[in-house]
C-alpha cells in the first residue's frame, strides 16, 4: 500500500529528470553562449586595435572609439539574439512537451537570457576599447 502521492510522485519522476536535464543544458548552452559571445567581441576588438590606433592618431577622441565598438557590438549581438529568439520560438512546440510545470513563452527566461548576453558583449567590448581608447597611439601603431 502507498499513498497516493507516492504514486504520483513516482509517475512523474521521469518528467521531471527530463526537466532537470533540460534546465542543466540550457544554463550549460547560456555559459557557452556568454562565452563564445565575449570571445567573438574581444577578437573582434583586438583585430580593429591597429584601425582604431590610426584614428586616435589622426585626431578622434576616445569617445568616438568608444561609439564606433559599442555601436558594432550591440548590432553584432543584437542580430544573433534574434536569430537565436526565433530559433527559441521555432522550437517551442517541442518545449512544451518535454517540460512539466514551465511554460516554454516564459517571459522572464525570454527577456534575462537575452540582456545578459548583450550586456557580456558590450562589457567585453568596453574593456578593450578602453584599453585601446586610453594607450599611447604610436605604441599602438608600432605593435600593429
Amino acid at each position: 500500500m502507498r499513498t497516493m502521492e507516492a504514486v504520483r510522485s513516482d509517475a512523474m519522476a521521469q518528467r521531471r529528470f527530463i526537466t532537470l536535464l533540460v534546465a542543466l543544458f540550457g544554463a550549460m548552452a547560456v555559459v557557452l553562449a556568454a562565452v563564445g559571445v565575449r570571445g567573438v567581441v574581444a577578437v573582434w576588438v583586438n583585430e580593429r586595435m591597429h584601425d582604431m590606433s590610426v584614428r586616435l592618431a589622426l585626431g578622434a577622441s576616445p569617445r568616438q572609439l568608444w561609439r564606433m565598438v559599442m555601436l558594432h557590438a550591440g548590432r553584432l549581438t543584437s542580430l544573433g539574439l534574434v536569430a537565436g529568439l526565433a530559433l527559441t520560438w521555432m522550437g517551442m512546440p517541442l518545449l512544451g512537451t518535454m517540460l512539466s510545470g514551465v511554460a516554454p513563452t516564459d517571459a522572464l527566461t525570454l527577456a534575462v537570457v537575452p540582456l545578459a548576453l548583450l550586456a557580456i558583449a558590450l562589457a567585453a567590448a568596453l574593456g578593450r576599447t578602453r584599453r585601446a581608447a586610453f594607450a599611447d597611439p604610436a605604441t599602438l601603431l608600432r605593435r600593429g
